[in-house]
């Protein structure tokens, strides 16, 4: 009994196969575009890491940076899954500038306020990057605060530097301790100590399966039977047609020759 159920749901899966396997073809969806080649690779490899399957291509005519784009095979529900897997592993990552990039352009002479709050963009971007090329940091974001103390106030009354770290990291626990993630972000900013730096960890959901498509549900088994159903399908319907025609050959040829025995038989007569 439980051989003949076997067998009907394995019929009835190549029957599937056999009917979505000419329109799934090879899906790809788009992710992601406007990507440099490394922020692709890294989102192609947090993919391939929890079972999607992800390509990268450079858009036609484009060579400079960023010009990528990422596709994942599938369907809808593997498209919704992949978004997941990159937003909870941080990617793509927020481009955050360092102290080149915020002063590379200067225009009219900025205030002492303009340049104040370009120092505080740029050393949180400079800080940022650094936790994230730690390895296993999925992602990090580094907030400095500077209070803007007047030289009138005694030194005693100043308020001290301050900062807010959120650190995201894969794996079973973090990569860094608390205790070094404060170091290191004090030893970035001129009087931050330690003590002032407030670390927020958050661990990245572990590895999840891709979701199984149509086709993977099928299976290669399933597949080969339905590839071979289509194709002794297409030769019946092939040696069908010709068989019509034949026929419609003979019909044709037996009304000639009705034709010309009439038209001989009347010219006799």
């Amino acid at each position: 009994m439980d051989s003949k159920q076997s067998c009907r749901r394995r019929f009835n899966r190549a029957l599937l196969a056999a009917l979505v396997l000419p329109l799934c073809g090879c899906l790809q969806q788009e992710i992601s575009t406007g990507l440099t080649e490394k922020e692709a690779q890294e989102m192609i490899v947090v993919l391939k890491e929890h079972g999607f399957d992800a390509t990268r291509k450079l858009r036609p005519g484009e060579r400079k940076e960023p010009a990528w784009t990422v596709f994942v095979k599938g369907g809808d529900q593997n498209l919704i899954q992949a978004w997941r897997v990159l937003e909870e592993n941080g990617l793509p990552r927020d481009r955050v500038k360092g102290l080149e990039d915020v002063f590379a352009q200067q225009g009219m002479i900025p205030t002492a306020g303009e340049e104040r709050a370009k120092m505080l963009v740029g050393l949180s971007g400079e800080l940022s990057r650094t936790l994230r090329s730690l390895a296993g940091v999925a992602d990090a974001r580094v907030h400095v605060v500077i209070p803007e103390n007047s030289p009138l106030v005694d030194r005693a009354q100043w308020l001290p530097p301050s900062a807010a770290v959120l650190l995201k990291y894969r794996g079973a626990k973090p990569p860094l301790e608390e205790a070094s993630v404060k170091g290191l972000v004090a030893k970035g900013v001129e009087g931050l100590k330690a003590e002032e730096i407030t670390v927020v960890m958050q661990q990245v959901p572990a590895r999840r399966e891709a979701p199984a498509d149509l086709l993977a549900m099928i299976g290669n088994q399933e597949i080969t039977v339905a590839a071979l159903g289509l194709l002794t399908l297409t030769g019946i319907l092939a040696l069908t047609l010709l068989g019509r025609v034949k026929f419609l050959q003979m019909q044709l040829q037996r009304s000639r020759e009705a034709v010309a025995k009439a038209t001989a038989a009347t010219n006799a007569s």
